[in-house]
């Protein structure tokens, strides 16, 4: 994902926070055996990437969603920063 704009970060960490959601959903549902259900966790593609919906296990997606949201919020911050300072400095 290019991310060109505040929006576009937004836009990205509510992705992130919809796959969370879901996989949440689908660990509450869960009835079964709970050593099972870790298994599945790990090895089933119950899943997905936040940005283009492929299947992951929720080990991969826990990676994804971790090291994307922390750039993301980084770009965010970053960028926010340069604007406050940029508006500063205008003065």
């Amino acid at each position: 994902m290019l991310v060109r704009t505040l929006e576009d970060v937004d836009r990205y960490l509510d992705l992130v926070r919809k796959a969370a959601a879901d996989a949440r959903a689908w660990m509450a549902a869960q009835t079964g055996d709970p050593p099972d259900m870790l298994r599945r966790m790990k090895f089933d593609a119950v899943g997905y990437h936040p940005s283009d919906g492929r299947a992951l296990n929720l080990v991969e997606q826990i990676n994804h969603n971790s090291r994307r949201g922390q750039s993301t919020n980084l770009d965010k911050w970053r960028r926010r920063w340069t604007v406050c300072r940029a508006a500063t400095s205008a003065k």
